[in-house]
């Protein structure tokens, strides 16, 4: 099993603290976290020690006012960070300071500990900055990041022992879906899509599209690596992101599971356009083009009611359909579903360039491994607006 990464943390910050394990959950990192993992019957301070000595390989420190008069902050669960890095210098140390000066904290740990935390490499947040911003998002994306960098590193020489071992990731969006072998790095967003159709803009610009970046430098730095096998029970939006993130630019390639079956970037793609393409004119004076992509089944009213509650034109609209029809059956293999990607986003960046579009939305009903295919070729295709479909409303 992978290591974990510990979350130590005062209780009176834990709002703070769900946002910060929201960044760790997005970037595929494990937590060990006392509100989620204690468990009853058994005293706390053993099952501290426990989870810090056999299951956790990085240990990230929430030090605020509050936490530094935490008797469990600073006398168990940083003092036995403390103990296990002293024999085990791979272990990570991640300070998170917030409303503290350096000096605060350096004095603050070395009366309480013995030990000036200050030694390792942290972020600093000042108390000023709000909890609802994103740059409070991306600080704690950047310790988030260090911890990736941390885990990452411990299993390093799983992947020198066996070079062609690739990289597993998994993506949950929906409910959680348990592998009979382990990810790499596991991707939990279901908190950014509970209750919700889609996350929110701050959500996505903030720590969901930067967290996928991150993964993808991470591993290149740290493994060495260009090739990931991804497996994913997720939003059609989700999958073209992370398709996006290690686009083909990037030099990476990809495999995905889709119905026991897999599809990826290395194929040779079928030979012929798979899809058939129409276009509709809009408005001259419009700015954006629409493009729908039918797959699994026929999405053309429900952009219709998008766009009539839009209240907008469009530039120009276009439809992508098999050329077979919609269902399961309209992708017979993987060579298909790369050929479907490529013309995909071909057609978008020829009909964008054509029309002088300066955005692109896309809406498609698609099956996941697909959506992560046309991620990977949307390349050089302008800003686009991903959707997805509420089934209350029956529209995008």
């Amino acid at each position: 099993m992978s290591a974990g990464t510990f979350i130590s943390y005062s209780r009176k910050n834990l709002d703070e603290v769900i946002t910060l394990a929201g960044e760790l959950k997005a970037r595929g990192l494990r937590l060990w976290q006392d509100i989620s993992d204690l468990a009853p019957g058994r005293p706390t301070e053993e099952q501290i020690r426990a989870a810090l000595a056999e299951e956790c390989g990085s240990f990230l420190v929430y030090l605020t006012p509050e936490s530094l008069q935490s008797k469990y902050v600073m006398r168990v669960e940083l003092q036995a960070a403390l103990d296990k890095w002293r024999q085990d210098r791979q272990f990570t140390i991640i300070p998170v300071f917030r409303g503290l000066t350096i000096p605060q904290a350096g004095a603050a740990t070395r009366s309480q500990t013995g030990r000036d935390i200050t030694i390792f490499h942290g972020v600093m947040i000042p108390a000023n900055i709000s909890g609802d911003s994103e740059e409070f998002r991306t600080s704690l994306g950047n310790a988030a990041r260090q911890a990736l960098a941390g885990s990452l590193e411990r299993r390093a020489p799983i992947f020198k022992a066996d070079p062609s071992r690739r990289p597993v990731l998994d993506l949950h969006t929906r409910q959680y879906t348990a592998r009979p072998t382990e990810a790499d790095l596991d991707l939990d967003w279901r908190s950014f899509f509970k209750g919700r159709i889609a996350p929110s803009a701050l959500d996505c610009s903030a720590t969901l599209l930067p967290a996928l970046e991150s993964i993808r430098e991470t591993i290149a730095s740290t493994w060495g690596l260009r090739s990931v096998s991804v497996r994913a029970k997720a939003h059609i939006s989700a999958g073209i992101a992370l398709g996006f993130a290690f686009r083909a630019p990037t030099g990476f390639h990809l495999t995905v599971e889709q119905n026991g079956d897999v599809w990826g970037t290395e194929v040779i793609p079928a030979s012929d356009n798979p899809l058939t393409v129409m276009e509709t004119g809009g408005s001259i004076e419009a700015e954006d083009l629409a493009v729908q992509l039918s797959v699994a089944h026929d999405i053309s009213r429900d952009v219709d009611r998008f766009v009539q509650a839009r209240g907008e034109p469009f530039r120009a609209r276009v439809t992508l359909q098999p050329h077979v029809g919609y269902g399961r059956k309209s992708v017979a293999n993987a060579q298909q579903a790369l050929s479907m990607a490529i013309q995909a986003a071909e057609v978008i960046r020829h009909i964008r360039d054509e029309r002088r579009a300066l955005r692109t939305h896309l809406f498609a009903a698609v099956p996941i491994g697909l959506a992560v295919l046309l991620g990977y070729q949307l390349n050089a295709c302008g800003p686009i607006q991903l959707y997805e479909y509420d089934k209350v409303r029956l529209t995008f």
